[in-house]
């Protein structure tokens, strides 16, 4: 049963499916990318879950599921001696026959969206930057300053200059929008 289900995992997750035969958890089968990644002395066959992979969130997962309490959660670890992040899906197989674990290595995943964070909190900050100075420049300017011709001149000078600045940052963020579409050709 375990290997037929095994054969249906796409090639792209790590895949963990483990049994609990009387003496205990036994991993049945893990796919190459696993065995490779946790690089045990041996086969990975016949390890505890424990010994495969060592997290806590993945033994309690794997010990609610024994309990009929499905999960899911995500695992730091290192495998092969680099830092991965992998998420698991945890259930019971029927009739309590035992569990599987399906993990999927999400670390590239994980660093997308921390780069993808990171940028729209620098987009922020340089929007943030000339739209704080036209407010300043157009309050001050409405408390009175446009009666003072030359300083009313600097600051409408000023309130061009950001909107530039802006109107160049959106530009480029359109270009970034464009260049990520998949329909984008490129010419050299």
């Amino acid at each position: 049963q375990l290997q037929q289900a095994y054969r249906k995992v796409p090639r792209d997750l790590l895949a963990l499916f483990a049994s609990f035969p009387p003496r205990g958890t036994a991993v049945v089968v893990a796919t190459h990318e696993l065995s490779e990644a946790v690089r045990l002395a041996g086969r990975v066959e016949g390890r505890t879950a424990v010994e495969a992979i060592r997290s806590p969130g993945l033994h309690e997962a794997v010990e609610g599921a024994l309990r009929g309490v499905a999960s899911s959660v995500t695992i730091e670890t290192r495998l092969g001696g680099d830092p991965r992040v992998l998420a698991a899906h945890v259930a019971a197989l029927p009739d309590r026959g035992g569990v599987v674990a399906v993990l999927h290595d999400v670390t590239d995943l994980k660093l997308a969206d921390t780069v993808r964070r990171d940028f729209v909190a620098n987009v922020s900050h340089e929007l943030r930057t000339p739209l704080t100075a036209i407010r300043g420049f157009a309050e001050t300017l409405a408390d009175g300053a446009i009666g003072d011709p030359v300083l009313a001149k600097r600051f409408l000078g000023r309130i061009l200059e950001h909107s530039v600045r802006l109107q160049r940052l959106v530009d480029d963020l359109l270009e970034l929008s464009r260049a990520e579409s998949p329909d984008v050709v490129f010419t050299l």
